[in-house]
């Protein structure tokens, strides 16, 4: 019995750390994929009539709707406003023109 309590302390020292890495992991996630604005695509490769700003967030990227058509889209906006406030920029000129 006496050998169970030795090792107590390092046990909660162990499970506070999992849940700190736990909590930490969780918080980044959500940064990854909550949107305060826009909405889902209809698909991988199309955006809702209303929201013709597509973007990847690999890169934070933001493309219009003549832009990069076959690029997988992970959200979308109404306008390039929006897109901004959410932490995407627009695209640079050279992948823009990429199909």
């Amino acid at each position: 019995m006496k050998d169970l309590f030795e090792n107590l302390p390092l046990s909660f020292a162990g499970i506070a750390i999992s849940i700190i890495l736990a909590i930490l992991w969780l918080t980044t996630d959500l940064k990854l994929t909550r949107h305060l604005y826009g909405s889902a695509p209809k698909d991988r490769r199309s955006c809702p009539e209303n929201y013709p700003i597509r973007a990847d967030k690999t890169d934070r990227y933001y493309y219009l709707k003549h832009e990069r058509i076959r690029l997988e889209v992970d959200w979308c906006f109404e306008d390039e406003k929006t897109a901004r406030k959410e932490g995407f920029i627009r695209a640079p000129e050279q992948y823009r023109k990429m199909r």
